[in-house]
């Protein structure tokens, strides 16, 4: 959630400095539109204009609704630095910016975006000379070519055991379906916009953060989904929001403990015997009990080999559920063995 407030401070700040900037450098000119005026950001081809005024317009098309990236090439420009270099701004059918930027080096080529709504939507290309350049009549050609494009998902489809997608997502929520036929292990990461992992009715397990990490879910069979948001909220900028979801999963092998969740209820285990098992990630710190019977006196010691991120603790408990010393001799009786600890496999022995 900080990470959202701080983006939506972050774009409310871009959209009042674009708005600033913008009136600042075009209030008062006159602007023309260069060559026939059209690029289509979906075609193949690259396409040339020319303008020798200070600034020109170019309309960008669409075969389809998404996100295009374009590559922008400039030349007949001086070099410069910050606001004094060419500036190149993008705008979507109702004025909000899509992307913006200096142009420093002339004959560089840099890449833009535009957004589209729907595949009718015409979006504006506007590039300013340096201002060293500005009123010298001198020619500018600029040269446009298609990069790549991303479409626009409205409905969101059921997930394989490995995806990896790229799609532009409106205003809104799009649930992805997850249907597990076994246990399984998941990874997955989301960038750009945080994700919640939820289960069949929708209520959430965990949030899939936006990084560069890949996450770890073990999760019991049965139906999932994973929730995408935009909460886009600024009126000055284009809604669409650009995600990556990138996930594989397979079958987790061996033990899921799901019903030692009690004293009651606790798994027995036998001395020089390995325990292996996996706590699912909703049951992430919730206790798990497994029941020893000592025929004699004895001093037991805990052999521990955790195969998870981060750590899980061994605790041991007498038949009364009381906390015991592990390192003391204990007499003949009934103990339990209370683990604690995150998602993931473990394994432990009891000598």
């Amino acid at each position: 959630m900080e990470k959202r407030i701080k983006r939506k401070r972050f774009l409310s700040l871009l959209g009042v400095i674009f708005t600033m900037v913008l009136l600042f450098t075009f209030s008062g000119r006159t602007v023309k539109a260069a060559g026939d005026n059209s690029f289509n950001t979906t075609g193949g081809a690259s396409k040339t204009y020319t303008f020798t005024d200070n600034s020109a317009l170019i309309k960008l098309k669409t075969d389809k609704a998404g996100s295009a990236d374009f590559i922008v090439k400039i030349s007949g420009i001086s070099k410069g630095k910050g606001d004094s270099a060419a500036q190149v701004y993008i705008t979507d059918g109702e004025g909000r910016l899509c992307s913006a930027g200096n142009y420093t080096t002339p004959g560089k080529k840099t890449k833009f975006s535009a957004s589209f709504t729907s595949k009718k939507m015409v979006c504006t290309l506007l590039i300013s000379k340096p201002e060293k350049d500005k009123g010298n009549n001198k020619k500018v050609t600029v040269t446009l070519t298609p990069k790549t494009y991303t479409p626009l998902v409205k409905k969101a489809r059921s997930l394989t055991a490995k995806e990896k997608i790229t799609f532009v997502q409106d205003k809104g929520t799009l649930y992805w379906k997850l249907n597990l036929t076994k246990n399984a292990k998941l990874k997955m990461s989301i960038s750009n916009n945080s994700g919640v992992l939820v289960d069949s009715k929708k209520k959430e397990i965990d949030t899939i953060d936006s990084d560069d990490n890949s996450s770890y879910y073990y999760l019991q069979k049965g139906n999932y989904y994973i929730k995408t948001e935009n909460d886009a909220d600024i009126s000055l900028l284009s809604p669409l929001s650009k995600q990556n979801i990138d996930l594989s999963y397979s079958a987790i092998k061996g033990t899921v403990w799901t019903r030692n969740t009690k004293i009651k209820s606790a798994l027995k285990i036998s001395l020089n015997k390995k325990v292996s098992g996996t706590i699912l990630t909703k049951d992430s710190y919730k206790s798990r009990y497994f029941k020893l019977t000592l025929k004699k006196k004895a001093k037991i010691s805990v052999t521990n080999n955790l195969k998870t991120k981060g750590k899980g603790d061994l605790y041991l408990l007498d038949s009364k559920g009381e906390l015991l010393d592990i390192n003391k001799k204990l007499p003949a009786g009934t103990y339990y063995l209370e683990l604690v600890g995150k998602p993931g496999p473990y394994s432990f022995t009891v000598k």
